[in-house]
């Protein structure tokens, strides 16, 4: 999951005091949380009861109002809105092993299912635990004394956005067109493109919610200060007063907006560059330069890669030949003589492609049915790569 796993290192030096380098005090507004990730951070014995469960999740919830929070937003994946792009990386997950029985089923504040990580691995049950901690957890706050102006919403869970304030648990129709996103991390960006004039948290553990939300802050003109919390494997046991309204656990911050500007102030398109970061490796696309580290590749294509592709807030198009043209340049410039573009050079680019379009525009609810997984963006009708290396279609252009 998330992004080639050196990306973050490379990020951190090309980025020097935006990535793992404590920003001033963040008086934070606004804190959006990827829930998938935390049901498997949860580690229940078989007999544990289901309000461990919710306990475990109301403590950071907590945390957060108490130190002064306005709004946090639970997001949850909706599987049956996923595009079919993801089916290969479902596959690695969930595929070719014999199920592990489950001993229980049941979902309450009683009971978990057990084996926990097989409960999680069956859409099903995973969908039954996901009901059960958002019913929970409105309701536990409902009933809080927190301040009135504080507001919890939950997304992904049934056929619409939740939300609970004191007191109250309801619809949150103003937010309708954001229940047909997939993705939670997609979720995340809606969630903080709706507070372009707060500051936001966004405490996620896959770390491609770092490019996306730069392309939320591209082009969402924010005026307040978004951070990615970084969550890694592990704990620590210091909590940063500049931090106390999250959970004492080991991360990575992220001044997000500081990475943009930084970007804009040498002339390179926040596009292009998470385009480069796409050809790393992600859940869509498989490293395209291969034998050649994220590192050297990144800095070399941000060399020769310079307005091959144009975004705007509601269109998008690729030079593809200029693409390639870059890597290739790349490779030879290399000194590396092992380098080489994948096998698959042209079905890679044009999923990388989709991949930049999909989390530019498919952010905003239900996704564009010009973004449809396609032949031409390197797709089968299953969501697999196709069984030619090439194809001889033109690279789609974005336009609503």
């Amino acid at each position: 999951m998330g992004l080639h796993g050196d990306v973050k290192k490379y990020l951190l030096e090309r980025f020097p005091g935006c990535v793992d380098n404590a920003p001033p005090p963040i008086d934070c507004q606004v804190l959006v949380c990827d829930y998938m990730w935390l049901l498997f951070k949860f580690t229940p014995d078989e007999g544990t009861a289901g309000e461990e469960l919710i306990d475990f999740i109301w403590g950071p919830i907590s945390r957060f109002f108490e130190a002064g929070g306005e709004t946090y937003v639970m997001c949850f994946d909706r599987p049956e809105r996923v595009p079919r792009a993801k089916a290969e990386e479902h596959a690695r997950r969930y595929g070719g092993g014999v199920p592990v029985p489950l001993t229980s089923t049941e979902c309450d504040y009683e009971n978990l299912p057990f084996p926990w990580y097989a409960a999680l691995a069956n859409r099903e049950v995973r969908k039954r635990v996901c009901v059960f901690i958002a019913d929970s957890v409105l309701r536990r706050f409902s009933s809080s004394n927190f301040s009135r102006s504080a507001t919890l919403f939950v997304h992904g869970i049934g056929d619409s956005v939740r939300k609970a304030t004191v007191g109250c648990v309801s619809d949150a129709h103003e937010h309708s067109i954001a229940r047909d996103i997939g993705e939670g991390d997609l979720a995340v960006a809606y969630w903080a493109a709706q507070y372009a004039d707060k500051t936001v948290v966004a405490r996620v553990l896959d770390s491609d919610q770092i490019p996306i939300l730069m392309l939320c802050a591209r082009t969402a003109r924010r005026t307040r200060g978004l951070y990615v919390w970084l969550v890694s494997p592990g704990r620590d046991e210091s909590s940063p007063e500049n931090y106390r309204f999250l959970p004492v656990e080991k991360r990575t911050v992220i001044d997000v907006l500081g990475m943009n500007r930084a970007l804009k102030n040498e002339g390179v398109s926040v596009f292009e560059f998470v385009f480069m970061i796409i050809c790393q490796k992600t859940d869509f696309v498989n490293k395209i330069i291969k034998n050649l580290g994220v590192a050297p590749s990144m800095r070399s294509l941000e060399i020769h890669f310079k307005g091959a592709i144009r975004v705007s807030a509601s269109a998008a198009r690729c030079d593809s030949d200029e693409i390639k043209k870059c890597f290739r340049r790349t490779v030879s410039h290399s000194g590396r003589k092992r380098a080489e573009v994948s096998e698959c050079f042209d079905v890679e680019l044009r999923r990388a492609w989709w991949n930049l379009l999909y989390w530019t525009f498919g952010t905003a609810g239900a996704l564009p049915q010009a973004l449809a997984p396609s032949r031409a963006f390197g797709f089968d009708d299953a969501g697999f790569r196709p069984a030619e290396k090439s194809l001889d279609l033109d690279y789609p252009f974005y336009s609503p």
